[in-house]
């Protein structure tokens, strides 16, 4: 049975991966004229609110790692 700190780690990864993803694909928007600056503007807070929830899952994998 994998543990709950396995869980949070793999969730840890396949978000930093959608973070990188995300913010490749905004380095690309001023050549791509179709996105919207709401849009723009709207991806932008969700990659700091994907940020933060990263964070957050890397500080609750250090305190699992101290018990």
């Amino acid at each position: 049975m994998e543990s709950w700190i396995e869980r949070v780690r793999e969730e840890k990864k396949d978000l930093d991966s959608k973070i990188a993803k995300l913010e490749i694909f905004m380095q690309d928007v001023p050549n791509n004229l179709s996105i919207s600056i709401h849009s723009m503007y709207l991806l932008s807070e969700q990659l700091v609110v994907m940020k933060r929830y990263s964070y957050i899952l890397g500080e609750r994998i250090k305190e699992g790692e101290r018990k």
